[in-house]
């Protein structure tokens, strides 16, 4: 049987063969949690130009079937249509990406099989409702990160973001926008500009952003009043941390 001292020595290496342990699993933890922190953002950013690779055939196919850049949150729309229209959000588009369509162009949509839709599914999105404060906003965990989202809409008369919302009934509080892994909006330009159809002397590169992992245009901070169409105009847009892929 061990004496007291015996015990008393074993139980001592222990402790100390635990705090050995415990120091190298500490160190450890300070090496690999960085390195995995790291995977996780690489990780956000292969998913993102992925989303964005998607984005663009689905844009391109449906500029191919009715020659008209439409907007994100339109791609799911399906081809069913009803007049007046009962669940716009779940039809053809109420609007391409810069203008409200005529109803005479929304029937001929429909009627002339022009739009052939769904040409996108949404694996992360929100709803239209979660990021306008036109609406009952959904509790916080819904919420874009992006501080100053109120700059990524374009509200008729306005100048401003690219994300143009129609309002009630038009575009449905349930309206689907496809969000990047970091919760913030993908946004999309077609040639021209907002308020105005491409004319043939403003055709220029249709272009996709995430504002990437700060949720902010470019490196200015999330208190900045400038208009998104400013910062593209200014080539702000699309620097710093922003991801872009124009076609």
């Amino acid at each position: 049987m061990l004496s007291y001292w015996q015990r008393k020595k074993i139980l001592g290496f222990t402790a100390i063969e635990i705090a050995m342990v415990a120091t190298v699993i500490a160190i450890l933890a300070l090496i690999i949690l960085p390195l995995f922190r790291k995977r996780t953002e690489d990780a956000k950013l292969v998913a993102a130009r992925d989303d964005m690779r998607s984005l663009r055939a689905a844009l391109i196919l449906a500029n191919a079937d009715t020659d008209w850049w439409f907007r994100l949150q339109d791609l799911d729309n399906t081809t069913e249509y009803n007049s007046p229209p009962i669940h716009p959000e779940l039809e053809v588009p109420q609007a391409i990406w810069n203008r409200r369509l005529s109803p005479a162009e929304r029937q001929a949509l429909a009627t002339e099989e022009r739009w052939t839709g769904p040409y996108a599914s949404f694996s992360r999105f929100v709803y239209l409702a979660q990021i306008n404060w036109d609406y009952p906003q959904l509790p916080p965990e819904y919420q874009l990160t992006y501080v100053d989202k109120r700059y990524l809409f374009h509200l008729p008369g306005s100048n401003g973001g690219p994300i143009l919302h129609l309002g009630p009934p038009d575009d449905s509080r349930y309206d689907k926008i496809p969000v990047d892994p970091w919760g913030n909006p993908y946004l999309f330009f077609g040639p021209g500009k907002l308020d105005m159809p491409a004319a043939e002397t403003e055709y220029s590169d249709a272009v996709i952003y995430s504002l990437g992992p700060n949720g902010v245009p470019g490196n200015i901070t999330s208190g900045a009043t400038n208009y998104i169409n400013y910062l593209r105009e200014t080539g702000i847009l699309g620097t710093g941390d922003d991801l872009s892929l124009h076609f």
